[in-house]
Order: structure tokens, then sequence, then C-alpha cells
């Protein structure tokens, strides 16, 4: 079997935690295999060693999270940033 990942530890992604977009460190990366009937993957990812989240929810850039959450949600970007004070991109994982 071989286990591809999108992300590598060491590597800076974002996401929502906490209701705000947060810059995060992958620490761990946690594999889960179980078979009932077909066989199920699952990767999760460990950020600042503190939370764990799937894939499909952690983004490279705060541009693709916020335009990913523009999408799902429906919002006018402008309503966005406002709503979470268009948080600027810095040093401190803010």
């Amino acid at each position: 079997m071989t286990i591809e990942t999108k992300y590598n530890i060491g590597d800076e992604v974002w996401v929502y935690y906490n209701m705000m977009p947060k810059k995060m460190i992958i620490t761990h990366i946690n594999f889960y295999c179980r078979k009932r009937g077909t066989l199920k993957t699952e990767i999760r990812y460990v950020l600042d060693n503190v939370i764990s989240f799937e894939e499909r929810v952690l983004f490279p850039t705060k541009e693709e999270l916020t335009q990913s959450f523009i999408r799902l949600n429906r919002v006018k970007k402008e309503d966005y940033e406002e709503a979470i004070g268009n948080i600027p991109c810095n040093n401190n994982n803010q």
C-alpha cells in the first residue's frame, strides 16, 4: 500500500480554528486504515501539536481558505473580510 499526502510535516497551512482563519504548522501526520467490507483510509494532520484536521479543510494560503469559505457559504468577500476584521498575514501565525 502506498500512502500519498498533500502536505508534509513542517508545512505551514491555513485552517479555520476557533472560528477564525489561522496559519499553523503540521507537526504530525496520522494514518488510519479500517476494513469493514471495503478498505477505508483516513489521513489527519496534527497542527501545532494541538488538534488534527482532515486534508480537505487545510489550505496552503489564506486566500485559498477565504475563497473556499466564500464558495461554501455564498457570502460576499467584502462581508467576510469585515466579519473577521481582515486579519493580516504575519509571523505571529495570525
